[in-house]
């Protein structure tokens, strides 16, 4: 690819340079047009000699018929998906033995009374200076 006369440090944006000057600093030469001509003019034909545009004219041709073969997308009633994916009694009842099962089981460990300890004394939202001061 063509180098350009690109002057990397400037910042367009601080600078207050004439639009037309800069268009002249960055403007290829002659050479530089020429060569990325032919380096283009390469590419064409390097993908003429291996079929590229004939592939891409039948995809698009096998992707038109596709479209005319399908029909409309049909959009499904709201309430038909809640009630293809409700959840039937029978997993309903087995979420709730389980929930039971691991409530059952904090209890044995003797979570909630651990809870009840700290009720009055854990102040959940802290001031955000007094986080600062901690980093301090």
């Amino acid at each position: 690819m063509p180098e350009t006369k690109i002057d990397e440090s400037a910042d367009p944006v601080e600078t207050e340079e004439d639009p037309w000057a800069r268009y002249e600093r960055v403007k290829l030469t002659p050479e530089q047009v020429a060569k990325g001509r032919t380096e283009l003019q390469k590419e064409i034909d390097r993908a003429r000699a291996e079929g590229v545009y004939e592939k891409l004219i039948e995809w698009r041709a096998r992707r038109v018929a596709n479209a005319e073969s399908e029909e409309p997308d049909q959009r499904e009633d709201p309430w038909a998906r809640y009630e293809r994916m409700k959840l039937t009694p029978e997993q309903v009842a087995q979420g709730r033995a389980e929930l039971q099962r691991r409530i059952d089981k904090a209890r044995a460990a003797g979570v909630y009374e651990e809870l009840m300890k700290w009720k009055g004394k854990v102040h959940w939202d802290i001031d955000i200076d007094a986080l600062r001061e901690d980093r301090d």
